[in-house]
């Protein structure tokens, strides 16, 4: 039994649908970065943060951080 509970931005930054692995990493990673800066500051230090979650389709899969099936 699934649920949907994918917030604005999350498929569509990372283009798949995470594993609990990866939304456990993801909400973390969104936790650590803050706000209550300035726009800008606020950007970079989130660009910082998620430098720790794997931008490509084969680092994810790898880590087990996103679902993928093949046909």
């Amino acid at each position: 039994q699934g649920t949907h509970t994918a917030r604005f931005g999350e498929i569509e930054q990372r283009g798949v649908a995470l594993t609990p692995k990866g939304r456990q990493l993801y909400d973390d990673l969104l936790r650590n970065a803050g706000t209550g800066q300035d726009n800008l500051t606020h950007q970079m230090h989130l660009q910082e943060t998620f430098r720790a979650f794997p931008d490509s389709e084969f680092l994810m899969r790898q880590q087990g951080l996103a679902w993928f099936r093949y046909r």
